[in-house]
């Protein structure tokens, strides 16, 4: 496999994924199902600390995995739906026969469109990391009782 038509069918493919009305209604969605859930629990961690010790344990700065689980159930429904679109969008917009007569391999196509489906999924996820680190540094900032930043070992976790 050659590393330069890898990242050549990466690049096409990520340009024509970011085109896709698909691809934004699902990233969209998990990231408004991740931020719903964040601030769910930030909510219910503000109202609730302090009069049940059960329930002051719901603090969104440790939970990070847990709506995470959402966000990335409808991301991955979304890029499963993507994977499987691959070779029918192919030939919708006419370049199969330009991908059948090019000089790579299969592992090397497949190789790239795997690549770019990775990174489009590490776009919304990155997204979404930012806007509750954000959303808890605001709410520390401006003395707002609901909502602290999560803690950077459980993003980097997530991340990872």
């Amino acid at each position: 496999m050659r590393p330069s038509i890898v990242l050549a069918v990466t690049l096409a493919e990520m340009r024509t994924t970011l085109r896709l009305v698909q691809y934004w209604l699902f990233a969209l969605l998990s990231i408004g199902l991740g931020c719903f859930v964040y601030v769910e629990l930030a909510v219910t961690h503000g109202n609730y600390s302090g009069i049940a010790a059960g329930l002051g344990t719901f603090s969104p700065q440790f939970y990070v995995a847990l709506f995470g689980v959402y966000f990335y159930l409808w991301l991955f429904v979304g890029m499963i739906f993507l994977a499987f679109e691959i070779r029918a969008r192919d030939e919708r917009d006419q370049m199969v026969e330009v991908l059948d007569s090019r000089p790579y391999g299969n592992a090397e196509y497949v190789a790239g469109k795997f690549c770019a489906l990775v990174v489009m999924a590490w776009l919304p996820i990155v997204l979404l990391m930012v806007l509750v680190e954000a959303a808890g540094h605001l709410a520390l900032w401006f003395d707002f009782p609901y909502g602290v930043p999560p803690e950077p070992w459980s993003i980097t976790g997530f991340l990872i």
